[in-house]
């Protein structure tokens, strides 16, 4: 530690910060003129010098020049008209300024001094995607997706067709740190991942890393996102109301007392089940109803000049029942429950110590639930019954302070500590029984819950070495304790940046990481059939080594951006299931179903060409990559392709204006397809059961036995998809109407969803052939969704 203090000194010395000259600092927040928000990652800078700075994720900004110096400072955001400020600078000054949204997309010519400022230059495998452009794009059910939209982005795959998983460059979903107002969420999915738990009307900004790590950000192996909901309104009440075939939704926010706080709410709620179930209980003796909803909250006020501060809430479930009812005296109940959820609440608290000093106190808390409840009735009005249960779950309570100090218009360095106490339920199964309506048998299976704490504390340095030379180093140190042990970690972050011509730039960085949580997946469609576990004495945290280089050009004036990314990361540590063990099965605690000495590979090479402005928008990202998995009890233990191993992955996406009140869209994605295990032949054998017994039980003496040549030894068709859409504003009375289409699967290609192997029977009822079928889910499907803002 105290090599690296040294070092930040002599980096702090070489950026030329402790000459004798005067200095003085422009400080303040960007926001949006017309709802106060505030604008994360804007730019600031001086023409002529081309020293910048961008905003933090509170809009705060904080820049140093010469005394004296005169200064043109240009504030520029996506979206949004640029304003430059002259200003003589002779002393400290505080100035916020207030960016006017561009209400028609037109071609704007991007000169030099708007390209991407310095401090951005340390920043690599960034993705910043407007909430605009996510919600101009084709979605399925008309229900606008965050992580479908970055599915399209090359280095994030997507799981199964239509689900809104991501595989961060060869990672698991357990890997991915997804933060909401900074804050962790265990399950992002509904539906069985068919739509994610993040309402786009909730949604303010997101910010997506998947290479060259900062040390503020830990406990995942992966990837970073930094989603953040927005503040509400501080000039005017607003409101949406929206109808798609999926969901219907509201929200509304506007200020308490305008220009010092504002709220937000936000509800989103699954339709179908308040027909289904209806309809059903009419027609059948048999009821399955499904629902989801989200809400979020969100209340914020200046509570001076210096102090800001925010409570954030969100609560998201979802629910499956299925009920079979008992017609007579012959007949039996069952009820089935499945439910699922997050829960997450945040107070942070900013504070401005001085114009070079910026600090955030956040205590957070994070609750995930999984049940399964069953339980049936051995007859029509019987006083003996089941019921049978399985709970997992995870509690966190968070309490960290950060950091930012400017000393120089040069240097930033952030700094930061915090600790979080986890309490993880991996799985508690019940059953009791009762007979004459008393409990007759009751027994529990792995009932223990564990405790632990994971303490952090980081510090790194960021800014300009020469004019052309930008760097970010940083250490991140971590401590882990559950029961007797304890386990550290000391994860060095680097990364380099060196610009060469005025729109060429070459980036390098390495990241060691660790992470001390675990999701256990089981295969299968539809529910999420995972166990978050924790490390233990016996399960040891996952670690990644994860390094990067790549090349960024501007092109066309700046117009168009392009980049590409050669990675190589190497895990271990990685658990999964024994062969043969599953969530539910036995009795066993978890620990003695998984195997951990687990090591993964993945390396490839990234291409994204992007326009981010005028009329016509979009990107292309195009993936090259191989992943692999490798444990001493799987497969014998030989690498095999992870399941989501892809040589190719092909993202396009495009959004163009017609006019100021039409927008067309589309997206095409192409992929090789996922591995997958199916048996390569059969044999005949013979039972071990006596034969007399099987006869008694109907079961044949003789079987077969499947031949397996290895693990996801088998290919996926390539899978194609294009997606279609367009929108139409219109200016009402009382608010603006917005009425869109979309064409899912557009030239109805019949994508896999899975396999199976099939056995052919002769005219004898001998088996002699086995076939592989292919089963499909989702052709064309046409959507519409309706939205008014007032």
């Amino acid at each position: 530690m105290r090599k690296f203090i040294t070092f930040l000194i002599l980096l702090h010395t070489s950026f030329g910060i402790l000459i004798a000259q005067e200095y003085y600092t422009i400080s303040g927040y960007i926001s949006d003129q017309q709802t106060g928000e505030v604008l994360i990652n804007a730019n600031v800078y001086d023409q002529d010098s081309k020293i910048g700075t961008i905003t933090n994720s509170f809009g705060f900004y904080s820049i140093r020049f010469p005394a004296g110096s005169e200064i043109d400072l240009t504030i520029s955001y996506i979206g949004y008209s640029s304003v430059i400020e002259y200003i003589q600078l002779n002393r400290d000054q505080t100035i916020d300024i207030a960016l006017v949204p561009q209400l028609e997309i037109e071609e704007v010519t991007i000169t030099a001094e708007t390209q991407v400022q310095r401090e951005e230059m340390t920043a690599m495998g960034i993705l910043d995607i407007p909430m605009q452009q996510v919600k101009a794009l084709p979605a399925i059910g008309g229900e606008k997706d965050i992580l479908k939209v970055l599915q399209l982005m090359p280095g994030i795959a997507f799981g199964d067709e239509a689900k809104s998983g991501i595989y961060v460059r060869g990672g698991s979903p357990d890997q991915n740190l997804i933060l909401l107002d900074d804050v962790p969420l265990y399950y992002v999915n509904h539906l069985g991942g068919f739509v994610s738990v993040f309402n786009p009307d909730a949604i303010n900004s997101m910010h997506m890393i998947k290479g060259g790590f900062p040390a503020d950000y830990g406990g995942r192996l992966s990837s970073v996102l930094d989603i953040r909901m927005k503040d509400g309104n501080m000039k005017e009440m607003k409101g949406d109301i929206s109808l798609g075939l999926l969901t219907m939704k509201a929200s509304i926010e506007g200020p308490i007392k305008k220009d010092t706080s504002s709220f937000l709410i936000s509800v989103r709620r699954f339709m179908y089940d308040l027909l289904q179930k209806p309809l059903m209980k009419i027609m059948t003796d048999v009821s399955i109803g499904y629902t989801f909803y989200d809400i979020n909250a969100k209340f914020n006020s200046k509570v001076s000049p210096k102090d800001r501060i925010y409570f954030s809430f969100y609560t998201g479930d979802d629910k499956l029942t299925s009920k079979i009812k008992a017609v007579d005296e012959n007949d039996f109940t069952m009820t089935n429950k499945n439910a699922w959820g997050n829960l997450v609440a945040a107070f942070r608290w900013n504070h401005i110590y001085s114009n070079k000093l910026f600090g955030n106190l956040t205590y957070s808390y994070s609750k995930y639930r999984y049940l399964i409840a069953y339980n049936q009735q051995q007859y029509l009005d019987s006083l003996d019954k089941k019921e049978n249960s399985f709970f997992s779950g995870v509690n966190d309570q968070i309490l960290k302070y950060d950091w930012e100090y400017f000393p120089s218009s040069r240097i930033k360095i952030k700094t930061g500590i915090g600790s979080t106490y986890h309490q993880f339920t991996p799985g508690i199964s019940r059953l009791i029984q009762y007979q004459n309506n008393l409990i007759s048998y009751d027994t529990t299976f792995n009932d223990r819950k564990y405790h632990s704490l994971e303490s952090h504390a980081y510090i790194l340095a960021e800014g300009n070495i020469t004019t052309n030379l930008a760097v970010n180093l940083g250490v991140r140190f971590t401590n882990y304790a559950v029961d007797t042990v304890s386990y550290y970690s000391a994860e060095p972050r680097f990364l380099l940046s060196y610009q060469f011509g005025k729109r060429n730039s070459i980036k390098y960085s390495i990241s060691y990481m660790q992470q001390y949580i675990h999701l256990l997946s089981s295969s299968g469609i539809g529910m999420p059939s995972d166990l978050w576990v924790l490390s233990t004495a016996q399960v040891p945290p996952q670690k990644a080594l994860h390094t990067s280089l790549g090349y960024t050009r501007q092109l066309n004036n700046n117009r168009f951006e392009l980049s590409t990314e050669i990675y190589y990361k190497r895990l271990s540590n990685l658990i999964d299931y024994q062969e043969g063990a599953s969530l539910l099965a036995g009795s066993q605690d978890w620990q003695d179903k998984i195997e951990t000495d687990g090591e993964g590979e993945s390396y490839g090479v990234e291409f994204l060409l992007q326009k981010k402005e005028g009329r016509t928008q979009g990107w292309t990202g195009i993936s090259l990559s191989h992943t692999t998995r490798q444990f001493s009890n799987i497969n014998f233990g030989n690498p095999y392709p992870y399941t989501y191993d892809r040589l190719i992955d092909i993202g396009i996406a495009v959004i163009h204006e017609i006019s100021k009140n039409i927008k067309v869209s589309a997206t095409w994605v192409f992929n090789t397809g996922n591995a997958f295990t199916l048996p390569i032949g059969y044999h005949a054998a013979i039972n071990d059961i006596d034969p007399g017994f099987t006869d008694q039980l109907g079961m044949d003496y003789e079987t077969t036995v499947e031949i397996y040549e290895g693990k996801n030894t088998f290919r996926a068709k390539p899978y194609h998809r294009l997606d279609l859409g367009i929108e139409f504003t219109k200016q009402k009375r009382n608010g603006i109407r917005t009425l869109q289409f979309s064409i899912y699967n557009a030239y109805n290609h019949l994508n896999p969803f899975y396999y199976y192997s099939k056995t052919l029977y002769d005219s004898n009822d001998e088996p002699y052939k086995k076939v592989i079928k292919q089963v499909s889910y989702f052709p064309i499907i046409p959507s519409v969704s309706y939205s008014f803002s007032f």
